[in-house]
């Protein structure tokens, strides 16, 4: 259940829907609404599609709320078989969440034929696009994207919930106003897992992003572990802007760039082109790539690392790191009960 490297030819993934004819798109694009009253009217829909999206999983359509007046993302998914334990896991995992650093998931709804996923919308694009329209990031910028990293994935760890497939393909982005700072958002679940029900033994991921352990078909390993792991891959793509792990060779051959990213992968095999990244940012990646679990660096590791506690940030990882303690404890902000919402996905998996 390993997902396709961005080089490679694109895999679609089982537990997901296949792509669907859009089921609004005679709407045309809204470019100016004007604000409802605190209630939708009545006999109206809720939300007013504003553009939608086809996706490689399924459709995504951006809506306005009528009743909050935020906008939201809306993905649909073919109801039926499609309807898998993997997404029941991962709708259930991510609406137990309510962070900064993650997308919040607002509820879901059924259709006549799709389930339907409402979650924040990151107006940003995704981390992929930025590196490869902007480039590398200067360390300071890079250290602040990896300190909201961190601070969204201790978070998960928390509550026991482990991504394993952390990638910037899966980190959206928002900018604040003033400053145009980069905030980053945790987005997909697809494949994670809550510790607190049964061990973590499943080999699924981005091979380019996924640890050797799971690579290694390892009967069992540690989640928070591989997650770290994937901590390391996008911290080295952050400040060089390319991969660790990818031999430029093998891009016209896609199963053999398979093969030499997986061997790279296991021998933990990469080098740091030029000297413009400091010693103590190489010391972290090399800390966060090593193949031994038990020897990678933990989050409270990475915390406390010299380049973390770098400059204008010193103390900053720390202190979210004490207020993710705060935050595990609090509840979801989830509009819906998780037995409504196991509810909605057991209706979701029969046809109406």
């Amino acid at each position: 259940m390993l997902a396709a490297a961005p080089a490679l030819a694109p895999a679609a993934r089982q537990r997901k829907a296949a792509a669907v004819p859009a089921p609004a798109s005679n709407v045309p694009p809204t470019k100016r609404v004007h604000k409802p009253s605190a209630k939708a009217r009545p006999n109206e829909p809720p939300r007013a599609m504003l553009f939608t999206k086809l996706g490689a999983f399924g459709i995504v359509q951006l809506a306005l709320d009528k009743v909050t007046w935020q906008q939201v993302a809306i993905k649909y998914l073919e109801r039926g078989p499609a309807i898998s334990k993997y997404l029941a896991a991962e709708v259930t995992n991510h609406s137990r969440l309510a962070h900064p650093r993650v997308i919040k998931f607002h509820e879901v709804f059924l259709t006549p034929a799709h389930l339907c996923i409402v979650l924040e919308y990151a107006s940003g694009g995704n981390l992929r696009d930025y590196l490869n329209k902007y480039g590398k990031m200067p360390e300071p910028v890079a250290r602040r994207v990896f300190q909201q990293l961190i601070e969204g994935v201790d978070y998960c760890h928390r509550l026991g919930v482990v991504n394993r497939d952390l990638k910037p393909e899966n980190t959206l982005l928002e900018f604040t106003k003033r400053s145009k700072s980069i905030l980053i958002k945790i987005c997909d679940f697809g494949y994670s897992k809550d510790t607190t029900m049964s061990a973590v033994k499943t080999l699924v991921g981005t091979p380019g992003y996924a640890a050797p352990e799971v690579l290694g078909y390892q009967a069992s390993y540690d989640g928070k572990s591989v997650d770290v792991w994937s901590l390391g891959v996008m911290l080295y793509e952050l400040l060089f802007a390319c991969h660790p792990f990818l031999d430029e060779a093998d891009f016209n051959d896609a199963q053999q760039l398979w093969r030499g990213t997986t061997r790279n992968v296991l021998a933990g095999k990469f080098v740091f082109p030029g000297d413009f990244v400091s010693d103590e940012a190489k010391d972290l990646i090399s800390r966060l790539l090593t193949v031994d679990p038990k020897q990678r660096l933990t989050i409270m590791g990475i915390v406390k690392h010299p380049w973390v506690q770098m400059g204008e940030d010193a103390g900053r990882a720390e202190l979210a790191f004490k207020r993710n303690s705060e935050r595990a404890q609090a509840h979801s902000s989830c509009r819906q009960s998780k037995a409504e919402i196991e509810q909605i996905l057991r209706d979701a998996a029969k046809l109406a």
